[in-house]
């Protein structure tokens, strides 16, 4: 997903996005279609256009974007529990599950250089160092 170079800070509807996402928003619209889309709620809540969409560029805005879309889409939820949210974040190679690892650690990163109060029982290494895996074999031995 390519947004242009262009960054909405904000929520929107499909029915009344930005200009430039109309492909971006057809292909959403077609993969959740699909029998093998894997959430049940972003189908019809985009045929009812109450889905919520949100695009940040984190290669030009850094991962604040992320995190401030974040911070809107849980607004959305806290005043309708049923809503669905869908972000999408320009800028984030994810080809693979430790790219994902790697954007969310930095997601977390940022929310914890931002301040505010974070879990007593919440484990700050987890954001501050990247992830090392043991494999399934190395376990069994």
């Amino acid at each position: 997903m390519s947004s242009n170079s262009t960054t909405y800070s904000q929520l929107f509807r499909s029915g009344s996005h930005p200009a430039g996402l109309e492909s971006h928003l057809a292909q959403f619209a077609e993969t959740a279609g699909s029998r093998d889309f894997p959430c049940v709620f972003a189908p019809l809540a985009l045929r009812k256009d109450e889905l919520l969409f949100g695009v940040g560029n984190v290669a030009q805005d850094g991962w604040s974007v992320a995190v401030t879309l974040m911070d809107l889409a849980t607004e959305a939820i806290w005043e309708d529990p049923d809503q669905v949210v869908v972000l999408w974040l320009d800028g984030i190679e994810s080809d693979c599950l430790d790219s994902d690892h790697e954007a969310f650690r930095q997601i977390l990163a940022t929310l914890l250089e931002a301040g505010g109060e974070w879990p007593a029982d919440a484990p700050v290494e987890a954001c501050t160092t990247t992830p090392t895996r043991t494999s399934p074999a190395a376990k069994t031995a």
